[in-house]
């Protein structure tokens, strides 16, 4: 029966695909031997063969076999490739960090902080100062750096749970149970909408709260008190990174009286 429609009889047939690929002679895939760049073969590319053997023998937790290739990496890079640069020398870093040369380590995280360009620049930056100073276990320090990157990432409930456990330990018994609040308030919403965590990972993150909890002797009258408004709060963050980089700059000589007003004031009942 005739419907009217005019659709073209060429949509409702099946062409045959052809076995062979368009400029099938135009590509030639790239075959490499298992850990090739181990070897000592000269290749085109001798900055990408030292900069997979360098993550190969960090992975391999060989690490002063890893620093000494990062920093052949280095030598070997792109002219005024700054990325590279950036992230070769925070893989230096790292490796120091493991070989517990932290003078060193620290020297290259400073600058990298100093260097910092943009959102994410910054956030891996203060994230490997957070690493070195915990590897340090000087908590007072680490307190300091997870301040700051929680003013880029206030809804990162594991930052916050680091920064609980830090001001723990430092005896910090009041500032500890606003950070775990502060846990509580992002595990609730979790909990509520999924955030893309499976629940595996859910129940892993409800046990490191509940321990923080009794960690630092938070009440169960408290976090009923509270969590309501500390959600909403956490709720309301504007997804702006850059913006909140730019208030990370705006208070750097006082970080710490600026995150105490942000999030260590409890609203009023």
């Amino acid at each position: 029966m005739e419907l009217g429609l005019d659709f073209d009889d060429d949509l409702f047939t099946t062409k045959e695909k052809s076995s062979t690929p368009a400029n099938d002679s135009a590509y030639v895939a790239k075959r490499c031997e298992p850990l090739w760049f181990l070897g000592d073969e000269p290749t085109d590319d001798e900055f990408e063969k030292l900069q997979f053997g360098a993550d190969h023998f960090f992975y391999q937790k060989r690490f002063e076999e890893a620093l000494a290739a990062y920093r052949a990496c280095l030598v070997q890079m792109p002219k005024n490739s700054v990325f590279f640069q950036k992230i070769l020398n925070e893989s230096c870093a790292r490796c120091l960090i493991q070989l517990k040369q932290f003078n060193d380590a620290e020297i290259i995280s400073s600058e990298l902080v100093n260097q910092a360009q943009n959102f994410e620049q910054m956030t891996a930056a203060l994230q490997l100062m957070v690493d070195l100073q915990h590897a340090k276990q000087n908590w007072t320090e680490e307190v300091s750096r997870l301040e700051q990157l929680l003013v880029l990432h206030p809804n990162n409930i594991h930052l916050w749970h680091k920064l609980g456990t830090c001001l723990s330990r430092l005896g910090s018994q009041q500032a500890a149970q606003l950070s775990c609040l502060q846990c509580l308030a992002l595990l609730s919403s979790i909990e509520s909408t999924g955030h893309g965590f499976g629940k595996e990972k859910i129940d892993s993150l409800r046990k490191q709260a509940t321990e923080l909890k009794t960690t630092c002797a938070l009440s169960d009258a408290v976090i009923d008190h509270h969590l309501p408004a500390i959600r909403e709060k956490h709720d309301q963050v504007p997804a702006d990174g850059e913006g909140r980089l730019a208030c990370l700059r705006k208070n750097q000589s006082d970080i710490s009286s600026y995150f105490n007003r942000e999030w260590f004031t409890l609203p009023s009942s």
